[in-house]
């Protein structure tokens, strides 16, 4: 992919009755595969990352996104960033209407521009039949995005990574 300053990952649905509650994350590793933190609804922000905040059950066009600043992620030893959706209502991701992923670059994050359609380069539909998967994964170091979009359960990120390079 095109490096820019900022990697915005994005998961966009359409609820037409508010009752979908889907939620984006990000898992962050070292070149050891150990864990450096988290970026979730529970974890707002922590100095090089920043969600957008929880959306839950709201008619129409939603979104969640997270904003990755490549250089200071980096600079505080996180290699990998693995992002993670889940449906709390228990429905497939499949079957959510207009249910996608996408990613933005960016030279700088604009909290009060969530979708500019020059920054998008890459956006898939969620194909997961099942409530919970890793969408894809970044390596901060080569630039390098790989589409996953794997089953699993809420508790897989960490022992995925771990499995998966061993």
């Amino acid at each position: 992919y095109d490096p820019k300053k900022v990697i915005r990952g994005y998961i966009h649905w359409y609820d037409e009755h508010g009752t979908i509650d889907i939620d984006l994350s990000c898992v962050l590793y070292r070149e050891s595969l150990a864990q450096a933190g988290h970026i979730s609804y529970t974890h707002l922000k922590n100095g090089y990352c920043c969600h957008s905040g929880d959306i839950r059950h709201r008619a129409g066009r939603n979104a969640e996104y997270i904003d990755l600043d490549i250089e200071k992620c980096k600079e505080h030893g996180v290699r990998y960033a693995i992002f993670h959706a889940f449906n709390f209502d228990g429905n497939p991701l499949d079957n959510v209407p207009e249910c996608v992923f996408g990613i933005m670059h960016r030279d700088f994050p604009e909290s009060s521009t969530i979708f500019r359609p020059d920054t998008i380069q890459d956006a898939v539909k969620v194909a997961n039949k099942s409530t919970s998967a890793v969408i894809c994964a970044f390596d901060l170091a080569t630039n390098e995005m790989i589409w996953l979009d794997l089953e699993s359960d809420r508790q897989v990120v960490e022992s995925f990574v771990v499995d998966t390079v061993s």
